[in-house]
């Protein structure tokens, strides 16, 4: 994984977008770290933190197997959590908006 990228959007909102290889990271662990981050806490400490889970929000096994079983890099999925709009795609990029985007 290299290191996140930042940027603020007119809105107030801020946009972190990141790459990852998905041979090395299961995208959905890659959410839940990212997620973590941004709301400055642990990946074991999220769910007591913010009450939900990516499961509550999204099939986390399916999304591996569709995100990192893409071989020609061409697929996206998009959902929310909360205040938080994420976007995975086969190709490594994940980005999520915070805020009212």
């Amino acid at each position: 994984m290299g290191a996140p990228d930042h940027e603020s959007t007119p809105t107030g909102g801020e946009t972190i977008r990141t790459q990852y290889d998905w041979a090395a990271t299961a995208p959905s662990q890659a959410i839940v770290e990212a997620v973590a981050t941004v709301e400055e806490t642990t990946p074991v400490a999220l769910v007591r933190e913010t009450g939900t889970t990516l499961y509550d929000h999204v099939d986390p096994e399916a999304l591996d197997l569709l995100v990192g079983g893409d071989r020609n890099g061409s697929l996206e999925v998009a959902f929310d959590i909360d205040s938080l709009h994420i976007t995975i795609a086969s190709g490594g990029q994940l980005v999520i908006s915070v805020g009212d985007q």
